[in-house]
């Protein structure tokens, strides 16, 4: 199982990503520098892939802790989509289970007014993102998704 989080700065919720996009459009460079505009993640793969783990349940789990949380339909379009995407392709090559999740910038971090989140909320809600994904065969029927 893989679960890679990401920094998602101004959403106030832990977001559960469904859907990675095979498509890099940078809207600013990266640590090196780099920004890829309209360009495939993974060539050769389709369009989208979907996240393995199963996201509603976890959705269900982490709010049921009292956290913040939304199934989310969009991973960005650049370094936190790309490794949803390579996550996701590796995770059906191999029967292995693969996702990602955004999480708010953590209390004291975030630039003025930005949303924060206790980062003792952020790592219960990944313990149990790991937790739910070990025990469920399968994902369950509910309403979710948020675009950001």
């Amino acid at each position: 199982m893989v679960i890679a989080t990401g920094l998602a700065g101004g959403r106030s919720r832990i977001s559960i990503e469904r859907v990675g996009v095979n498509l890099m459009d940078a809207r600013i460079p990266d640590n090196d520098g780099e920004q890829p505009i309209d360009e495939p993640s993974l060539p050769g793969a389709p369009a989208a892939v979907f996240s393995s783990l199963p996201v509603k349940a976890i959705v269900r789990d982490i709010a049921a802790a009292g956290i913040p949380v939304d199934a989310s339909l969009t991973a960005g379009s650049y370094v936190c989509n790309h490794v949803l995407v390579h996550a996701a392709s590796w995770a059906e090559q191999t029967g292995a289970r693969a996702g990602f999740i955004h999480l708010p910038w953590a209390s004291g971090q975030a630039p003025d007014g930005e949303p924060e989140l206790p980062l003792e909320q952020s790592a219960r809600a990944v313990e149990i993102a790991i937790r739910t994904t070990l025990e469920a065969d399968g994902d369950i029927t509910a309403v979710g998704g948020a675009l950001y």
